[in-house]
């Protein structure tokens, strides 16, 4: 926490110094636009880096299913899933387009691309994955629903 702490005041400390100069240089309209930039990119970058954990995630078990996934197939899986869903859902309203999950695109993705050759590709529960496509993962939250 003090490592926080330290990372936070200094930062703080420098943009104190930097303000200043880029106003003087950039006035404030063009230090606002500069600061909105970085937070656009910055929303980018989580976005496309950090998985989520929102989506009906009750146990650590499925905590453990979420972080198992590499950074590349989250990344892939944001990039050539979720983009299109959320533009196909929000933008033209279609009602009717479903969105796989991050743990079932990653097992059809290792098994496209020949990969999954016995070893473990970050896509198991309790180190064991299931001979179907469908994981126990998908089996419980499927038993979830229908209660």
């Amino acid at each position: 926490m003090a490592w926080a702490s330290a990372v936070c005041w200094t930062g703080a400390g420098i943009l104190d110094l930097c303000v200043p100069a880029l106003i003087k240089c950039l006035s404030q309209t063009g230090v606002l636009c500069l600061f909105a930039g970085l937070d656009a990119l910055a929303l980018l970058l989580v976005w496309l880096f950090v998985p989520g954990t929102e989506r009906q995630i009750a146990t650590m078990e499925e905590m453990n299913y979420v972080f198992g996934v590499s950074t590349r197939q989250h990344v892939d899986y944001q990039v050539k899933e979720v983009a299109p869903w959320c533009i196909d859902h929000y933008i033209r309203r279609k009602t009717d387009v479903e969105l796989d999950p991050l743990y079932r695109y990653a097992r059809v993705r290792d098994r496209d691309d020949g990969e999954s050759n016995g070893k473990a590709t970050g896509v198991e529960m309790n180190g064991e994955k299931e001979d179907g496509e469908v994981y126990e993962l998908e089996r419980v939250r499927t038993e979830r629903r229908e209660r």
